[in-house]
């Protein structure tokens, strides 16, 4: 919990104390969110710049499809 306000508090500038005391469980979603796609881009760049593949896997739609179904049972 210490460090989701600090990393709130650092991204938006503001003191832990201001962001416990007026943050919200929205915020903490998004930042989540903007964490893990920050952490996708530099994974995407990372593995470009050694010229390796991009790091979300290819499926086809078969494949998306079966996976849903699967998840559906």
């Amino acid at each position: 919990m210490a460090l989701v306000l600090d990393h709130l508090g650092s991204r938006y500038g503001q003191l832990p104390s201001t962001v416990l005391r007026q943050g919200d469980t929205l915020d903490m979603y998004v930042m989540d969110v903007a964490l893990a796609w920050e952490q996708y881009v530099r994974e995407r760049e990372d593995a470009k710049s050694k010229g390796l593949p991009n790091p979300a896997p290819k499926l086809s739609v078969e494949q998306m499809q079966t996976m849903l179904e699967r998840v559906k049972k």
